[in-house]
């Protein structure tokens, strides 16, 4: 069984997760965090590439991990996930009708992109597979094997984390309404399901503490955008699930006491 190295890198933090995928899901074997000092990463850009390959270095030292095969996951508005249908073809002429895909499509504003894809499921009945394409500037691909590589690292593929963790809960959400919360530092992710179909996902930026009535507010806040977006689209639907990750269960009670009470 191969063993995968995940790193995901936020603006607060470096986590690195080994363990080996089972029928069942993934099994982690080793869990490993360590705090990003301010202003290293914004929004999965580097700022400062000493800070990161400092602490690439001292994770490694300490931990031993394997240096190859490594898979990162930051969440950037610069590496652009989108869903794609694509005839089943050889992995050639599908980076093909991908190319022409991103070509007639809203990508515009990049330089001097660079595109990678990979494959959800396959209906062989339609002869069509589900793919994820993502694309970056290059620069910005560039920026990271170089810092890796500095560190005696090899990458193997850079994605898109709120794209990984929609298509994760996509197979949790079957048939349900849902709304999934995940507070990153400062940086607070939703995506919303309905009927078990993915809708829709934003990330702003929370100023307050967990734990606060501010916070709360925050949260409220986005609940609300996500309550007009389902009666902009005419959704006769009911929201039942809320679930948060990146807090406390007593900051997430506190939240359940502030919205009941007000």
């Amino acid at each position: 069984v191969n063993m995968s190295i995940v790193v995901f890198l936020s603006n607060t933090n470096l986590q690195v997760a080994v363990g080996t995928a089972t029928p069942g899901g993934a099994r982690v074997s080793k869990l490993y965090s360590s705090p990003l000092q301010e202003g290293a990463v914004l929004n999965g850009v580097v700022m400062d590439k000493d800070l990161v390959l400092q602490t690439l270095n001292d994770a490694w030292k300490m931990n031993k991990f394997p240096k190859t095969d490594i898979t990162l996951i930051i969440n950037s508005p610069q590496l652009r996930a989108t869903r794609v249908d694509v005839p089943v073809l050889s992995d050639k002429k599908t980076n093909q009708y991908i190319a022409r895909e991103i070509a007639d499509n809203d990508y515009g504003r990049f330089q001097n992109p660079i595109t990678g894809w990979y494959q959800l499921s396959t209906n062989n009945k339609e002869k069509k597979r589900k793919v994820i394409c993502e694309t970056a500037e290059a620069d910005f691909v560039d920026t990271y094997v170089e810092i890796f590589s500095k560190a005696g690292l090899k990458l193997k593929s850079i994605h898109n984390g709120v794209q990984l963790a929609t298509e994760f809960f996509t197979k949790q959400v079957a048939g349900k309404n849902a709304i999934y919360m995940i507070l990153d530092g400062n940086s607070l992710v939703t995506i919303f399901f309905a009927e078990g179909k993915y809708y829709y996902d934003s990330t702003s930026r929370v100023f307050a503490r967990p734990g606060t009535p501010e916070f709360a507010r925050e949260i409220y806040a986005s609940i609300t955008s996500i309550r007009n977006f389902i009666s902009a689209q005419r959704l006769n639907i009911v929201v039942n699930d809320v679930v948060f990750a990146g807090l406390s269960q007593t900051h997430v009670n506190t939240l359940i006491i502030i919205f009941t009470s007000s």
